[in-house]
């Protein structure tokens, strides 16, 4: 539920839109769910990974990084992946479609500039 909260401040519903404050949550959860998921765990490291690559990609409360970004997202699929492979969840199918239309997205970007 705290990455709900991020997304608040992220896009400021309800809240006073806050990136910085969005990001530094997202990477608090990030840590956390990285410590879970070597340990077995970490249901929710798929979310907060393709938050984070959003963060990086546009650039919200952090320095935009387009490689960052994409990172980001190509972790979040293989964890999608191993998710829904072994504990399938009520949802999971909308965060695998945003994660492809993420890496669509940031790898359009590199089409562009070569």
């Amino acid at each position: 539920g705290l990455y709900k909260q991020a997304d608040m401040y992220r896009k400021g519903h309800g809240v006073e839109k806050d990136v910085a404050k969005a990001y530094e949550i997202y990477r608090r959860l990030f840590e956390e769910q990285m410590e879970s998921y070597r340990d077995g765990d970490g249901a929710k490291l798929a979310d907060v990974e393709l938050r984070m690559g959003y963060c990086y990609e546009n650039g919200e409360g952090v320095e935009k990084d387009i490689a960052k970004a994409r990172e980001f997202f190509e972790l979040a699929r293989e964890a999608i992946t191993k998710r829904i492979r072994h504990n399938k969840q009520f949802g999971d199918e909308v965060v695998e479609r945003n994660i492809n239309q993420a890496l669509e997205r940031v790898n359009s970007y590199e089409c562009e500039y070569n």
